[in-house]
């Protein structure tokens, strides 16, 4: 065994010993470039298509006055993004996710790397530690990277503190670029030693089997099962309305709408966390990139673009809904952000994308990200609908109406569906 010292870099540190790792090589293998067509850096389009959005968004309300034909495109846009779901209800098989056919043995389990990005979470370190000591998955097989900001020294003295087993290494992260989680995983992933690699945020409860699962998903995979993407649960340890909510929409997005896209061989929008990838692969197509909002949607397109599909697995990932309102705000304007930036950076070169992934594929994509974008104005439309609708009863507004009502009944009693037996949360989606 050797010290407690990092062997790439001085400035990095360990306070466990290391162990030999069996199968893999003591060399670093940085992730090529991100070719220039797929990097959101200097992105002029994304700011320009928001201009557009808001100003006809603007000429459709204020100066038209017709925001029941605005309705109607948005409604159109929700409608058909949300096929997955109508199909989830009418047949329950299309969002049934497989079980590995058989657990492989420990020894012939791959060196598996966790990235694990923190910044300011020095509170986090022993709950990292016991999800880690949790995890169902021979110790001489796992590489677990910490990835910590140069900067960020409490966080540093926090993880100093812990007695961290030997498979952990603590690094600090000196890259280029804007300081996100991107560019601490891209550094981590140049220091990873796995065949396989999965990302996890300082928050996160792994299923102690999800590892085992994923390994043995891709040991039977074919070549082109470039990813393996776990349900994120958020853990409901409070009868907060907003945590409920968000509970719920996990809920349905991982139990039903992924499942169901992973099933028809459709492009799957990632989770920012637990992507399982085969490590060659992800340093092949650039890995993240760092300048992205919502990396996770950008790789989930990224890999079909290159002939690359992503499944389901069971085991899911526990994880906490945000504390706040201004917190939720704020993570729900990055995502819009980093929506808005990946529609730009793929609307580049759309001949080579659907030569590459297929026109439904690359159709839906965009549909699914433009509803995340237009969903609100569909909100305020059918407010504005029912608002005006004792003074204008037409025929539009009626259909306008009862296609709304519709599908939020259909959310109803998906919700229902997909919650099982917790039924106390129920009365919540009403509001």
């Amino acid at each position: 065994m050797d010290n407690a010292v990092d062997q790439y870099d001085n400035d990095n540190f360990s306070d466990g010993p290391q162990i030999s790792i069996a199968g893999y090589a003591e060399t670093r293998l940085p992730a090529p470039p991100l070719p220039p067509e797929f990097s959101a850096a200097g992105d002029r389009l994304g700011l320009k298509l928001l201009a557009l959005f808001l100003g006809i968004l603007c000429l459709a309300i204020f100066v038209l006055d017709d925001f029941r034909s605005l309705g109607a495109v948005t409604l159109f846009i929700s409608l058909a993004t949300h096929m997955p779901y109508i199909i989830a209800l009418l047949a329950k098989r299309a969002c049934f996710i497989a079980q590995p056919h058989a657990p492989l043995a420990d020894d012939m389990l791959p060196v598996y790397s966790v990235l694990i990005p923190v910044y300011d979470e020095a509170n986090m370190m022993a709950q990292i530690a016991r999800s880690l000591a949790a995890l169902d998955y021979p110790h001489y097989r796992l590489d677990v990277l910490i990835l910590i900001e140069a900067d960020d020294r409490q966080t540093r003295q926090a993880a100093k503190r812990i007695a961290w087993p030997p498979f952990v290494r603590l690094l600090t992260v000196h890259a280029d670029g804007p300081k996100t989680k991107t560019r601490a995983c891209n550094f981590g992933l140049a220091h990873a030693r796995g065949a396989l690699v999965v990302v996890y945020d300082a928050e996160d409860q792994p299923h102690p089997r999800q590892l085992r699962d994923a390994a043995a998903r891709f040991h039977t995979a074919p070549p082109d099962i470039a990813c393996l993407q776990a349900p994120l649960i958020i853990d409901q340890t409070s009868n907060d309305w907003l945590a409920a909510m968000f509970a719920l929409e996990y809920r349905l997005l991982f139990t039903r709408f992924l499942p169901v896209l992973a099933n028809f061989g459709c492009v799957i929008p990632l989770g920012g966390t637990s992507n399982h990838f085969r490590a060659d692969t992800l340093r092949a197509l650039g890995a993240w990139d760092s300048h992205n909002l919502t990396e996770d949607a950008d790789l989930g397109i990224r890999l079909a673009y290159f002939g690359y599909r992503t499944e389901m697995i069971n085991p899911p990932t526990f994880e906490n809904a945000p504390h706040g309102l201004k917190i939720f705000l704020r993570q729900r304007i990055r995502w819009q952000s980093g929506h808005i930036q990946t529609i730009a950076v793929h609307l580049r070169q759309p001949r080579r994308a659907v030569n590459s992934m297929g026109v439904f594929n690359y159709v839906f994509f965009m549909l699914v990200l433009m509803c995340r974008l237009t969903n609100p104005v569909a909100h305020i439309v059918l407010i504005a609908c029912f608002a005006a609708a004792s003074a204008t009863t037409g025929t539009m507004t009626l259909s306008l109406m009862l296609i709304s009502v519709i599908v939020y009944l259909l959310y109803f009693v998906l919700a229902y569906r997909a919650l099982g037996e917790d039924r106390k949360h129920m009365r919540l989606i009403y509001l």
